[in-house]
């Protein structure tokens, strides 16, 4: 197989590198709308610092266009098994409607399950926080922290 195919030849499973990102393709459907030639690829990013597959979305793909295959291989696990309850997490640039915020606050992990919300403790300082409270907040906002000692 060519480790470069154009968009017509790309097919599910495929894992294309987009220039700065790696895309996994689930399915490879038309446009909605008959204007646009090219056709819509539907799978999941690649997020490199948490090292899972974020969630679905969608990716255009003009005719003419060629796409690199990587060649490495990746894990399986996807954004919702990344993060489990009682994980020690950071929630960042969470502005949390403050005139001003802290970047980096310190929180546990409550209820995490790949959607687009999730629930956390927070149990470090922050600005835009009151520490000991529960706050839901974006989940791509949280990323995994090592336990201080």
């Amino acid at each position: 197989m060519s480790n470069v195919l154009e968009t017509y030849e790309v097919e599910a499973g495929n894992v294309l590198y987009t220039g700065s990102v790696f895309f996994k393709v689930e399915e490879v459907r038309e446009p909605h709308n008959p204007i646009c030639p090219g056709l819509v690829f539907e799978g999941h990013y690649f997020d490199n610092r948490r090292q899972v597959w974020a969630p679905k979305t969608t990716l255009s793909a003009q005719y003419g266009r060629k796409w690199r295959l990587p060649e490495i291989e990746f894990p399986e696990l996807h954004f919702s098994a990344y993060l489990k309850s009682g994980d020690l997490a950071i929630a960042e640039n969470v502005d949390n409607g403050a005139w001003c915020w802290s970047h980096k606050v310190k929180c546990k992990v409550l209820l995490f399950d790949g959607s687009p919300t999730s629930w956390v403790k927070i149990t470090g300082k922050a600005t835009q926080f009151v520490t000991g409270k529960v706050y839901e907040i974006p989940s791509q906002r949280l990323y995994r922290r090592k336990a201080s000692k």
